[in-house]
């Protein structure tokens, strides 16, 4: 693989963080607004929209095995050939989680340090909306 892998590790349940994950209504509360549709079947179309309405990135469903794995493509195009490959592990360790992402990606694109960044805020917004209850404070940029 080619790319990176975060590993966080989240006080919630395997059935939480998978339900977050893969609904739009707790990844527009970490994910800057955005939210994931798509109806889980390997094969499927994945979109990740943005607050305006616009088809920010899709994708096919690659893997989906609820609460343990979750893959699908990830383009900012409708071209396959440029889709890169995002793969979430969910490991459950007693009251916790372990939750990898990994992506694979082409490290010498000009997405890549964008995906890096955006992955490093999802992560941290994902682990604070499911510990506390409530979404990371607004992006200080987008004040």
């Amino acid at each position: 693989m080619e790319g990176f892998v975060y590993q966080v590790i989240i006080a919630a349940s395997a059935e939480r963080v998978f339900k977050a994950l893969t609904t739009a209504e707790f990844t527009r509360q970490y994910w800057f607004g955005r939210s994931i549709a798509s109806d889980w079947k390997v094969g499927s179309p994945v979109t990740v929209t943005t607050p305006e309405g616009a088809v920010e990135v899709s994708g096919k469903v690659i893997a989906y095995e609820p609460n343990k794995r979750l893959s699908y493509t990830w383009g900012t195009s409708n071209a396959d050939t440029n889709a890169s490959t995002v793969i979430f592990e969910v490991i459950e360790m007693g009251p916790l989680v372990k939750l990898l992402i990994s992506h694979d990606i082409d490290m010498a694109t000009p997405t890549a340090q964008q995906a890096i960044n955006g992955w490093t805020f999802i992560c941290n917004g994902l682990k604070t909306l499911l510990e506390t209850g409530k979404p990371m404070p607004a992006m200080p940029w987008r004040k």
